[in-house]
């Protein structure tokens, strides 16, 4: 009865387990430190926070006067099934007949894979000025994008925040990846433009079928075992 129930166990718990598209042991954990920093990393290693691997970093700015990757700080929080990056630094703020474009690129390859993912930008801080902050998140959802497209079976999805609306998420379900890219536009023509700081945000939350399984299990070993004891 007892080497029965050892094997149920083993079985239940191997069986529920999602399946992972991560190598088990992660990537050294991800630090604060500058946008340039984390363009160092190797493309495909990149770095954790949480459960989550956070790769592929990239970068691209416009306008005269535009900061560097070196100006912009990445700071990794880790709350909960919270897994968040959150930008600032002196980038982030355009003087008055100036306009600057950030562009930040990265993928994040969910350990394990089947969650679903709240991606949650909040803009706080704002500099309340009269020029413009403008940031839209384009995200391909289970693919990584080509070029600007998303292929299938991608999703393509955006969130957007800025100056009129501090806060937007979008939820989507069972993602092996998901590609991340912000454009940062801040527009300085009527008069200064900034802000302190973006959070993006991936929220991770077991997949119930998961969950649905391991009770089903374990409903079933009760059962044996009672019926070994008759």
């Amino acid at each position: 009865m007892y080497k029965s129930l050892i094997v149920g166990l083993v079985l239940v718990c191997g069986l529920s387990r999602p399946a992972l598209t991560t190598p088990i042991t992660p990537p050294a954990a991800c630090m604060t430190g500058t946008l340039a920093s984390y363009l160092a990393l190797p493309a495909e290693e990149g770095c954790s926070v949480g459960a989550f691997r956070f790769q592929g970093f990239t970068f691209s700015a416009s306008g005269t006067g535009a900061g560097t990757a070196a100006d912009i700080t990445v700071t990794p929080v880790a709350s909960g099934n919270n897994f968040t990056l959150a930008f600032s630094g002196t980038a982030f703020s355009a003087p008055s007949g100036s306009m600057f474009i950030y562009t930040v690129g990265y993928t994040v390859d969910p350990h394990p894979i089947i969650v679903t993912f709240s991606s949650d930008l909040d803009l706080f801080g704002l500099t309340r000025t009269s020029g413009v902050v403008d940031i839209t998140t384009d995200l391909c959802a289970g693919r990584r994008f080509i070029g600007t497209l998303c292929p299938a079976p991608g999703v393509p999805l955006s969130v957007n925040v800025g100056t009129g609306d501090l806060s937007d998420s979008v939820t989507f379900l069972n993602v092996a990846i998901l590609d991340v890219r912000t454009t940062f536009t801040l527009d300085g023509t009527m008069g200064p433009a900034g802000f302190a700081s973006l959070r993006s945000t991936s929220v991770m939350t077991p997949e119930p079928s998961s969950w649905l399984l391991t009770a089903t299990g374990l409903v079933g070993l009760v059962w044996r075992v009672r019926r070994g004891r008759r």
